[in-house]
């Protein structure tokens, strides 16, 4: 970026960054979870949306990538931390990022079931805005939803895999052959349906009420019949 070739100068700063990420956090006194999870997310969401602006670029040049991708994460840093006087937790934070990663995930999706022709800066463009609308209403149902748990996330999450999975595979079947169309936009359906069926299934955790899933292990009797799962109620 400052057109320097010495190796000495890189492992400096390197060894200066890495002193500043470590004492930077001491001096900020003791952090919760939340917040942690808060400024870590906030520094990667910073460098996805200059990745994202790079992409929309044409051939920037070094200096021209080493500030993006610097600016990028400083400002996705500084707003995590002004944004840890809102004291979030784990969970919360868990959830905005959801909301981000499958909000971009399933609008690439659609566009590409759709069979809209555009072009790379614009496919870049859209994916951004896409990330950072899923990041604002990720953070809008987390604070709605205040009791939501990390693992709560982490499940809901892959309700999602399992689905676009699920969905993509069942396109497959059905038509015979993979083809992107049908495959993407079977793919989009499944993970839509599967976030929202185990969010559904899921939002009573935190209660420890009856709306609770349960694991249930059956061990098997003279090596055979063992039976695991998880029930639920209706």
């Amino acid at each position: 970026m400052l057109n320097c070739d010495s190796g000495e100068a890189y492992f400096g700063l390197a060894l200066a960054g890495g002193a500043a990420g470590a004492i930077i956090p001491i001096s900020l006194g003791e952090l919760t979870s939340g917040e942690r999870a808060l400024l870590n997310s906030g520094t990667a969401w910073g460098a996805v949306n200059a990745g994202l602006l790079l992409a929309a670029m044409s051939d920037p040049d070094e200096q021209t990538f080493g500030l993006t991708l610097i600016g990028g994460q400083g400002a996705g840093l500084i707003l995590g931390a002004s944004l840890t006087a809102l004291h979030p937790t784990a969970g919360q934070v868990g959830l905005a990022n959801s909301g981000g990663e499958w909000l971009g995930v399933v609008s690439t999706l659609t566009i590409t079931a759709a069979g809209i022709h555009a072009s790379d800066r614009d496919r870049a463009l859209a994916a951004m805005v896409a990330v950072d609308a899923g990041l604002a209403g990720g953070a809008y149902l987390a604070s709605r939803w205040p009791r939501v748990s990390r693992a709560q996330t982490l499940v809901i999450d892959a309700g999602g895999i399992v689905g676009a999975v699920g969905g993509a595979a069942a396109a497959i079947i059905v038509s015979g052959h993979s083809d992107e169309r049908p495959t993407a936009g079977f793919a989009a359906a499944g993970a839509v349906l599967g976030i929202a069926a185990t969010a559904y299934f899921t939002r009573d955790w935190s209660d420890g009420s009856a709306s609770s899933l349960h694991t249930y292990v059956m061990p098997p009797e003279r090596g055979r019949g063992g039976v695991a799962g998880i029930g639920f109620p209706w």
